[in-house]
């Protein structure tokens, strides 16, 4: 048997008690019971019963918060118990319940790392072979291309680990089942660009401008004070950009959060 809902302020479905499962209803979800032609909790109805572990009689939520529904036509009951209808339901229940955005993240953020790693990689490769051990290139581009080497190598495995890290991250902050599915995943996704950039500027950039300093300490002591105020300026270029990325995202969250309480205090209040 398929059943209607009441969601966002109106009907929707009708669905198997299998999508509705998947869909997170809770015990006070109301849902159309067919044979007793009302509206009534998800929890009272036999065949729901499993998807919370009822055991006991469940106490009806009073009162109802809607009227109920005009009952659908044979015709219009068929059409949606179709095998078509069926498919669609299959295609748009994770758009629902949030698990179409984030599961292609999940897989977009470790594309990210891989990609960073093998760019790091070829960027060693590059520094070897114009510098390092090119044998035309000067003492100082030698010593210049140790430092680049470092931080390329730096890069690359940061850069592998952090968005395998961010992946893990969303998994387990970004929530399933919310009503404002798309928005907490792309907040992260901001985020996370932010960090990513920051911390190279501030973990990477900065230190490697200090090492190719001591590496040429010899070539550029007219110019060590120059180096030191690039290498401060990418520290405070780093922290601005995580806090100015951190910022949009929490300001994402925060409209989120208020949109999703608003209609979690109107449920209650209507009930």
């Amino acid at each position: 048997m398929t059943y209607y809902i009441w969601q966002n302020g109106q009907n929707a479905g009708p669905y198997s008690p299998e999508e509705l499962q998947a869909m997170g209803i809770t015990p006070d979800t109301f849902v159309f019971d067919q044979n007793t032609q009302q509206w009534v909790a998800a929890a009272t109805v036999p065949e729901l019963q499993t998807i919370f572990g009822v055991a006991q009689p469940y106490a009806q939520p009073q009162p109802q918060p809607f009227q109920p529904a005009a009952q659908s036509s044979g015709l219009e009951e068929a059409l949606d118990n179709s095998w078509p209808a069926q498919q669609v339901n299959k295609v748009t229940t994770p758009i629902d319940n949030g698990s179409f955005f984030r599961k292609p993240m999940q897989w977009f953020y470790i594309f990210l790392g891989i990609a960073a790693f093998a760019g790091g990689l070829y960027a060693v490769y590059k520094v070897c072979d114009e510098f390092i051990f090119n044998d035309y290139a000067p003492s100082e581009a030698v010593r210049g291309g140790i430092a680049m080497l470092i931080g390329c190598l730096v890069f690359a495995f940061f850069g592998l680990f952090f968005w395998l890290n961010r992946r893990k991250h969303l998994a387990n902050t970004v929530e399933a089942k919310t009503e404002f599915a798309a928005v907490p995943v792309f907040a992260h996704l901001l985020q996370s660009f932010g960090d990513f950039l920051g911390l190279t500027l501030i973990c990477i950039v900065a230190p490697c401008v200090l090492l190719t300093l001591v590496l040429l300490i010899d070539k550029v002591k007219y110019t060590w004070d120059s180096m030191l105020l690039s290498c401060g300026a990418a520290i405070i270029t780093g922290f601005f950009i995580i806090l100015f990325f951190h910022y949009i995202a929490d300001m994402a969250r925060v409209r989120f959060a208020i949109a999703n309480n608003t209609k979690q205090t109107a449920a209650n209040t209507a009930k």
